[in-house]
């Protein structure tokens, strides 16, 4: 369809208020009629309030259609005629938009006999019709009591009839009379066309064709479907939806399938499509957007931004702080995971896909806020499965015992770390508790174990599409990311309680007495001024225009008593923390596209970086080519194979790097060009690169510990080292920023001096000095620093600080 159709519910209009509104029963209004097919929609003048009888006869009449064949879809319901006895009337209002389908031809008679006209399981069933004979009930008997022949082939005899089964019986007896007299692919061949023949059959009175002389331009009839028009619709929808998505600021980055992705990373070929494959939208989303993490939070949210929704409201279940069930933490946890949230999700109907997006979303929220549950643990469960109260404790491994989920033999918890460690998802955990003393555990007043956190839930309470009351806790080392992480939880699945957006609080009391009711539902407001707003983004809205804006981001906002606006935090947008993330929603609500476009009023660029363009185009010109290396490496590159002793006071450590490769940030220039050349041995030399970057350095003076530099590096490779070619690169660059060569000692210039590092062959070096200071160092790179970089021919190679020219 063209457009979402809004779902409303249809109130019943009685005749004796049609009666008592004569004025109004005379008031026109404007439908539109959108036909399921190729038809264009067409619009109808129509009264109301009008009998959905009549409103079907006047849609039969202007679109010629069958009037007894319509089915008259409103806001997802579909109209009927009478109810209980009596005539339905409807309420219409202009631009109200009908969906018109024409049910399809019954098939054939002697098949739908005995079928009811739902569309339910007894459809896929096989009943002999009651006109049948004695002989046919008797064969049916014998073959669906007897043999216990499936429906589907049951259907398959009993629709053919006794001169076919004739023709058939025939056809097999002639079979071998036609192999004996070798004409066997002539008998197949002509039995082909036989059956082409015999079943293009005749249209019978009422039957309509889609193409044929009767219809005039060959025309698709209403109610009809092909597959050029099925994949326009599918098209069209996923157009529309990714321009939604653009609009809200996120990006729908591919519509595939699982076997798909399966394929493509085994590089198969794409052709074979299965039709029943599952659609799979991969859609970019924010890093701090938890709340868009699982199907039910993005699509609240597009629903909202699209004005089809109100933002929800979500608040605490209204019971006394004595019957609230009550978690109990114990001293000794805060040696591990010291803190714990919790709530109940009452009434809860789970789908298998509500169901699967429940499990999916603690998945995400593991790997992205939780950080890979070294943060956060989340534990679902079922409540109707446990007693409270609970408690949260601290025990040795070896007198924990319970039967993990997915197992049915009972582990101590020592034991479980042993056997989880040939798991591929749960080894990744092991780590966080296996060295501890005492491992966290939670029980129900019963001693039944809900989970060990952060490696497993227990078997006993989990979850189901049973499940109705689910209790949820989060154990932590972080409580803010705890109180997070259940906020997004219990807001996103509140939606299928009985009492929808309605969350049962749980009081966790801890051992000094010191007691919490979580979650924490609170909305806390934020005042953002309008002038920030407008000139950050570079337009001129008015109040009124920022709240409306603002609302479709779930961001409940009003005008204050200084003009400014205030807005109303909720608990699912925990990414809002400043002024300048409100100024963004109000942005992605407005559309960055429909920001005028302005030149700013000054744009200078920085010195610095003026240089750097100025010395890279001297370079270029003379025969360089310039290339762009990692800033991370590794330890042994930037010390071991240059020659260097690191003694720990200039190199930036990265903590917990993914791997060797990236344990550091790079204090020159020179590992990644030699790595360059080294990769590109074979290439026709000589080979003449050079690198402008930064590069990292401590620097105890710098509030961050660390300050960095702009370098700029150069490499001559060849037959012959080019010792002559670097130092007259050296110059050239000298000369480009006005830099006079003088004596050494003469601080107005600059003047080159022997130098002794490491990484350059001795008494074939030296060091740079510009108005008295060392800026950088050339010479011919030592045979084993080239040795260790896999470069077999001689190199010579430059390294000075930009920032020292300036």
């Amino acid at each position: 369809m063209d457009e979402i159709v809004e779902e409303q519910e249809l109130m019943p209009i009685s005749k004796k208020n049609i009666d008592n509104g004569e004025e109004e029963f005379q008031k026109k209004v404007e439908i539109v009629v959108r036909t399921i097919g190729p038809a264009p929609p067409s619009r109808l003048h129509v009264p109301s309030p009008i009998r959905v009888h009549d409103l079907r006869k006047l849609i039969a009449e202007n679109g010629h259609l069958p009037i007894e064949k319509l089915r008259i879809i409103l806001g997802g319901n579909v109209l009927h005629d009478s109810k209980s006895g009596h005539d339905e009337y409807l309420q219409l209002s202009d631009g109200d938009s009908l969906i018109v389908a024409v049910k399809p031809k019954a098939p054939v008679k002697h098949i739908k006999d005995g079928f009811d006209d739902d569309d339910d399981d007894e459809d896929l069933k096989f009943h002999l019709p009651q006109s049948s004979s004695q002989w046919k009930r008797t064969l049916y008997s014998f073959l669906h009591d007897k043999l216990k022949l499936p429906d589907i082939l049951l259907m398959a005899i009993f629709s053919l009839s006794v001169k076919m089964w004739i023709i058939i019986i025939m056809w097999f007896i002639l079979a071998p009379v036609a192999h004996r007299w070798d004409i066997g692919p002539l008998y197949v061949l002509g039995t082909g066309f036989g059956i082409i023949l015999l079943n293009l059959g005749k249209r019978q009175p009422g039957d309509v064709s889609a193409y044929s002389i009767f219809n005039e331009d060959f025309r698709e009839l209403p109610g009809t479907l092909n597959a050029e028009r099925l994949d326009g619709d599918i098209r069209t929808a996923q157009e529309e939806f990714e321009e939604v998505c653009f609009s809200f600021g996120i990006e729908l980055d591919d519509v595939t399938t699982e076997k798909a992705i399966i394929r493509k990373e085994k590089h198969l070929d794409d052709d074979a499509v299965d039709e029943d494959e599952e659609v799979i939208y991969k859609i970019e989303v924010p890093a701090n957007r938890y709340d868009l993490l699982c199907l039910e939070g993005l699509a609240q949210a597009l629903r909202v931004f699209s004005r089809e929704e109100e933002v929800p409201t979500y608040k605490l279940a209204n019971i006394s702080k004595e019957s609230m069930i009550k978690m109990r933490v114990k001293p000794e946890t805060s040696s591990i995971r010291p803190h714990v949230v919790c709530a109940v999700l009452r009434g809860v109907t789970f789908t298998e896909a509500s169901y699967n997006s429940f499990i999916d979303l603690q998945d995400k929220l593991h790997q992205n806020i939780c950080r890979r549950r070294t943060l956060v643990a989340i534990g679902t469960h079922d409540l109707d499965t446990l007693q409270a109260p609970f408690t949260y404790e601290a025990l040795p491994p070896s007198s924990i015992n319970f039967v993990p989920l997915k197992q049915a033999k009972n582990f101590r918890a020592d034991e479980l770390m042993e056997f989880y460690r040939s798991d591929l998802k749960l080894k990744k955990f092991l780590h966080i508790i296996e060295n501890s003393p005492v491992f966290p555990v939670l029980y129900d007043n019963n001693r039944t174990v809900l989970s060990l956190p952060p490696i497993i839930n227990g078997a006993h309470s989990a979850i189901t599409l049973k499940t109705k009351n689910v209790f949820i806790e989060c154990t932590a080392t972080d409580l803010t990311k705890a109180k997070i992480v259940l906020n997004t939880i219990v807001t996103a699945f509140s939606a299928y309680c009985e009492r929808k957006f309605e969350i049962e609080p749980v009081e966790v009391v801890y051992s000094d007495g010191k007691s919490y009711i979580y979650p924490d539902l609170s909305i806390y407001n934020m005042d953002v001024s309008l002038s920030y707003v407008n000139g950050t983004i570079g337009v001129s809205l008015e109040a009124e225009e920022v709240t409306d804006l603002l609302n479709r981001m779930q961001l409940r906002a009003e005008q204050s008593v200084s003009g400014d606006i205030t807005v109303f935090v909720p608990p699912t947008r925990s990414d809002i923390l400043h002024p300048c993330d409100v100024m963004e929603d109000v942005a992605i609500a407005y559309g960055y596209n429909n920001i005028p476009k302005r030149k700013p009023a000054s744009l200078k660029p920085l010195a610095l970086n003026e240089l750097t363009d100025r010395i890279k185009l001297e370079i270029a010109m003379d025969g360089f080519t310039e290339v762009l290396t990692f800033i991370l490496g590794s330890w042994r590159e930037n010390f071991a194979m240059l020659n260097r002793k690191d003694d720990k006071s200039k190199a930036v450590v990265v903590g917990n790097p993914r791997s060797s490769d990236f344990e550091l940030v790079r204090t020159s220039l020179m590992p990644g060009v030699l790595k360059t050349v080294g990769h590109n041995k074979d290439h026709p030399k000589p080979i003449k690169i050079f690198e402008v970057g930064d590069i990292a350095l401590l620097d105890e003076k710098k509030d961050v510990g660390a300050t960095n530099r702009r370098q700029l590096a150069a490499l001559f490779c060849g037959a012959s080292s080019g010792f002559e070619l670097i130092h007259g690169l050296v110059d050239r660059v000298m000369e480009a920023i006005g830099a006079a060569f003088v004596p050494i000692g003469d601080d107005s210039g600059y003047f080159i001096k022997p130098s002794d590092e490491p990484e350059f062959l001795p008494r074939r070096q030296a060091s740079i000095i510009y108005k008295g200071k060392n800026i950088g160092t050339f010479g011919i790179v030592h045979p084993e620093v080239l040795n260790n970089f896999d470069i077999p021919d001689p190199c010579s190679f430059v390294e000075l600080n930009i920032e020292s020219l300036l």
